[in-house]
């Protein structure tokens, strides 16, 4: 029998429950996460200050998912991997600047470079669609925002206007992938594909190197397994080129479809050539023909086997039967390897210890990344970057192992020591050229140090040093011949701006008018310089007084025009005045400080005038 207590709490929660979906929904409606974005942030993570829901049956559209109450938090990390899955996925958060009175340029990029579809949309939290992107390794690389080998976008992010992200992944066939979201300022991005493009450089360049040196081992010597190094490490090379998006950057932009199907094949062709330089290398058919020799050939057959499936389309099954077979092949490989290494007798028993100190490590890392990638353990920039480290390494010490048989083999194959000669000329050309492309740079960090010395800091206009200079070469360069103007402009009230907003602000105030000031001076014979504090000199091309005073007087309105805040200013905003001479007739005698002075006073006559205005002269 049914209690009266028992009744009540019924009828309790028949009642809340409403009230718990209005909250759901409410919680829905109230937005993605906010992640506030400074203008000193140079790279910030994304991916674990956003939501994430999951579309099961990959149909929602983006006005659907605003409006959804199942968004849960991202799990920890810096990276997340899916897995295998039919679900769609979206994630979201929303973008708001702090920066006062500027829009921040900021590039998002999605860091993966082998998920398949990948639909991103940039809304206002009015629902307005600011803009959207269809990418994705399975679209082409046209598609992307910016020419990199992950897909990144620009975005603007304007104060008072936050920008909501919502990001949907797919897949082709299932096997979604790993993803990570980062947010660069512009500076920073630059620095970081600067420096990845120097050291996938140096390590693209290792294996190149390694290649083409046992590439010619091998038509000397003819001897089989630097044959199948040279394979093993072409297909490597392949793979990788391939899977950190630089082929779909640079090989094939417009043929997604190949992209994948090279990915795919690449590996398995990789682990199929390792098995037979391996098989040869250790010459298992010499030392065992009818015990390691057999599971050698099984383990081959199943490194083939496992591609057929990619050849029809399937590169998710194809995957997941790979990562079984490849497992028990790198197991196999080690065990093989310590059998021959602790039998001393044994054809290969060197090469067995050599091939057991390189393969062993990057065994662990690759299975590692394969569990990683099939979803069952959770993805770090360490398991990432491991894979490169532990495959370069990995390759220089199979190349030390294939060198150390060689010279055992040196006193039978003469041609083989003529090979190696030929072969270290090779790399004495590349040394060489490696020296003279490092040169080069040196001269180039140069170039810019040589700029950044004229330049000042704040501003991004020249510096005092630099005006005297130029103005005194200007002055011997114009005597007697073409007439031109020099003006000194001075920010008004400044000291009192600074006392009432701050030094900062004030600095801000410098870099604004100076930027401003910039775009205004296009002709190559203008030129813009801080000339100390809040006092700017410019030296301009003239033709005659009227001239330089309209180009003057649309110099004084553009600051005026940029309606910085002041309210111990007349005008209630920031503006300029200017001392403006025109240098007509000079006298052979003029010297710079005289010029200097004349336009100086000029200045003061304007400031005496009321300020925001143009004092002009002529000398």
């Amino acid at each position: 029998m049914i209690n009266n207590s028992h009744m009540n709490r019924m009828g309790a929660m028949r009642w809340l429950l409403p009230w718990l979906g209005l909250l759901m929904c409410a919680a829905a409606w109230a937005g993605p996460p906010t992640v506030q974005v400074q203008a000193s942030d140079e790279h910030l993570v994304l991916l674990p200050r956003a939501e994430m829901l999951e579309d099961t049956g990959g149909r929602t559209t983006l006005a659907d998912v605003r409006g959804n109450a199942g968004w849960l938090p991202s799990p920890r990390g810096e990276t997340r991997s899916f897995g295998y899955t039919r679900s769609a996925w979206w994630l979201r958060l929303r973008l708001e600047s702090d920066a006062r009175g500027a829009t921040q340029n900021r590039i998002l990029e999605l860091a993966a470079s082998i998920l398949d579809y990948m639909d991103l949309y940039l809304v206002r939290p009015s629902g307005e669609v600011v803009a959207s992107y269809q990418t994705g390794d399975r679209r082409p690389f046209s598609q992307r925002g910016l020419d990199y080998r992950n897909p990144a976008f620009t975005l603007a992010l304007e104060p008072g206007k936050p920008l909501d992200v919502y990001l949907r992944l797919d897949s082709y066939d299932g096997l979604l992938g790993s993803l990570a979201m980062n947010l660069w300022s512009e500076g920073g991005f630059v620095a970081k594909s600067n420096g990845e493009t120097v050291l996938f450089g140096i390590y693209y360049g290792t294996l190149l190197a390694l290649l083409v040196y046992n590439l010619l081992l091998f038509l000397s010597t003819r001897d089989r397994a630097f044959g199948w190094y040279v394979a093993y490490v072409a297909s490597f090379f392949v793979w990788n080129f391939t899977f950190l998006g630089y082929a779909q950057q640079y090989w094939w932009p417009d043929n997604p479809h190949l992209n994948a199907l090279v990915l795919a094949l690449a590996c398995g062709v990789s682990f199929i050539n390792f098995l037979l330089f391996v098989m040869e290398y250790v010459q298992v058919r010499a030392y065992s023909p009818w015990r390691l020799y057999p599971l050698a050939l099984l383990g081959l057959a199943g490194c083939v086997a496992v591609c057929l499936p990619v050849l029809f389309g399937y590169f998710a099954l194809g995957f997941l039967l790979s990562v079984p077979v490849w497992l028990a092949v790198m197991v196999g490989c080690i065990g093989v390897g310590v059998v021959m290494a602790m039998d001393r007798s044994a054809p290969g028993s060197r090469a067995a210890r050599f091939a057991l100190l390189a393969f062993t490590p990057l065994a662990i890392v690759v299975g590692l990344y394969c569990l990683t990638l099939a979803g069952l353990l959770r993805e770090t920039a360490l398991t990432a970057s491991s894979l490169q480290v532990g495959s370069a390494a990995e390759v220089l010490l199979l190349a030390f192992g294939l060198a150390d048989q060689m010279n055992t083999l040196k006193a039978q194959k003469l041609a083989a020591e003529q090979a190696a000669r030929k072969a270290q000329a090779a790399l004495a050309t590349r040394l060489e050229q490696q020296v003279q492309e490092r040169t080069r740079e040196l001269e180039q960090a140069n170039r810019q140090l040589a700029c950044a010395a004229i330049t000042d800091e704040l501003t991004g206009a020249f510096n005092r040093r630099h005006f005297n200079e130029i103005f005194a070469a200007e002055i011997r360069r114009r005597r007697g011949s073409e007439q031109f103007g020099f003006c000194i402009l001075d920010v008004d009230h400044f000291k009192s701006y600074n006392d009432r907003y701050g030094h900062q602000m004030g600095d801000e105030v410098l870099h604004t008018i100076s930027a401003a000031l910039r775009v205004r001076l296009q002709r190559s014979g203008d030129k813009l310089f801080r000339l100390g504090g809040e006092e700017f000199g410019i030296v301009m091309g003239v033709d005659d007084v009227q001239q330089a005073w309209r180009f003057a007087d649309v110099l004084r309105s553009e600051v005026e025009s940029l309606k910085i805040p002041h309210e111990d200013a007349p005008l209630g905003v920031v503006t300029a005045s200017f001392g403006l001479l025109v240098v007509a007739a000079m006298d052979s005698n003029a010297q710079p400080k005289d010029i200097y002075a004349a336009a100086d006073a000029l200045l003061y006559q304007a400031k005496s005038a009321g300020r925001n205005r143009i004092q002009c002269g002529v000398a």
